[in-house]
């Protein structure tokens, strides 16, 4: 396989890795996810609202990486998939 077409370069793992763990940490320890409490429709689709939120962030963010990479034309037919 063509090393310029691959989405799989190592530091794209440990970015990503690296992002979930730090994403849960904050969700665990500094956003109270140790506390039991009632979840309230508005807090679900808040909360719903930031995680798909930052999906799209790391989808922009893959579709920059091959756009500069690869170029347009890859892109293109990766989305067209």
């Amino acid at each position: 396989m063509n090393a310029a077409i691959s989405i799989g370069e190592p530091w794209m793992w440990v970015a990503f890795t690296a992002f979930v763990l730090v994403m849960l940490a904050l969700d665990l320890f500094v956003f109270g996810g140790r506390k039991a409490h009632k979840v309230s429709v508005g807090e679900a689709a808040a909360w719903s609202l930031v995680w798909v939120s930052l999906a799209l962030l790391f989808n922009t963010g893959l579709w920059w990486h091959l756009n500069n990479t690869v170029g347009k034309g890859i892109v293109a037919r990766i989305g067209a998939d």
